[in-house]
């Protein structure tokens, strides 16, 4: 049994302790958070608290370490779990800024073990299922793509400010939601983006931020061209629908369509993937069976699996290393330096 330290206890508390536990082979041994106290009330038994990540990394007896917190702690925290030869699980968007990006990705180069970024939506059982479709040649040679990801999550101007809502500290829709999109298409078209144009939008200008505050937003919305080899694909995502669509993904072939939908709530009923063709539409199963009935734990069970089996000297196809954050961060500078006014 692999013993897994866990650094963050926000998205970690909420995603990867219940992931961890529905993953066989590792256990959670031990819990950071940043001096806040929340490790030590929420951490079960046989699970060691830390208020410091880095001390964890350095005391614990660790295997493996997630690396789930803000970005301006990110490339330090993997940095340590690097000198101690462990195998590292970092959260999007892989540091703070390309630079830091550049240099983890060239240090797990010379390291041994496993080395993954949480892009888990290339494990969603209705994105798999997709993909599944578009590699068995279900619709030929693909043309194009559509990716629309329309939710409610901010469409409140009274939900509180947060660095998430802040470009300059690596927060905004373009590295929240679209990393994302980024990341899942280029291993939808087995092809690195190659060419980036982006328009971005603000519809809530400000949200409280304590203390009678109001702090500016970044953009809450974008429209995005991006080019996957020879696969042009058209990416509208917002945060800040009244009424949210939720997730689509339709892949355009030679020889009909796939479709991806997941509707809020976003559980496991919620998915639909078909296919329209020259004989009408039909609706394809969902590949596998997702291990947890959050579709968000689910999916990063799976990609907890391909990061062990890494660790133990595999190559698993679908896992996100610290190449495919490189170049996300690659792609969103490109985009940024890129803007369509």
């Amino acid at each position: 049994m692999l013993r897994v330290g866990l650094a963050g206890v926000g998205f970690g508390a909420q995603v990867y302790i219940p992931a961890l536990a529905a993953t066989p082979g590792i256990r959670l041994v031990a819990l950071a958070d940043g001096g806040s106290g929340r490790a030590a009330q929420i951490a079960e038994a046989g699970t060691t608290p830390y208020s410091d990540a880095g001390r964890m990394i350095a005391e614990a007896a660790l295997d493996m370490v997630i690396v789930a917190v803000p970005p301006r702690a990110q490339a330090r925290l993997v940095h340590a779990a690097l000198d101690r030869g462990l195998s590292v699980l970092c959260e999007k968007p892989f540091g703070f800024d390309l630079d830091e990006a550049e240099a983890m990705a060239a240090r797990a180069r010379t390291a041994r073990g496993g080395f993954a970024l949480g892009f888990q939506f290339r494990y969603d059982a209705g994105l798999a299922t997709l993909a599944r479709a578009v590699r068995a040649g279900e619709i030929g040679r693909i043309h194009h793509v559509d990716v629309a990801w329309l939710t409610s999550g901010g469409a409140r101007p009274d939900r509180q400010w947060s660095w998430r809502d802040d470009a300059a500290r690596s927060g905004g829709i373009l590295t929240e939601f679209g990393s994302h999109v980024l990341d899942y298409l280029a291993w939808l078209c087995a092809a690195p983006v190659e060419a980036v144009v982006l328009s971005e939008r603000k519809r809530i200008q400000d949200r409280p931020a304590g203390e009678g505050r109001l702090q500016t937003e970044t953009a809450d919305s974008l429209s995005m061209l991006a080019h996957f080899g020879e696969v042009p694909a058209l990416i509208a995502i917002s945060n800040t629908e009244s009424v949210p669509l939720g997730h689509r993904v339709t892949v355009h072939g030679e020889g009909g369509r796939l479709v991806w939908c997941h509707r809020p709530p976003f559980g496991l009923a919620d998915h639909r993937v078909w296919i329209e063709d020259g004989a009408g539409e039909r609706v394809l199963p969902l590949a596998g069976a997702p291990a947890h009935p959050d579709m968000r734990v689910a999916a990063s069970a799976a990609l907890l699996a391909d990061w062990l089996a890494a660790h133990h000297g595999a190559a698993p196809p679908d896992l996100p290393g610290f190449e495919a954050g490189l170049a996300v961060r690659r792609a969103m500078q490109r985009a940024r330096a890129h803007p369509l006014r």
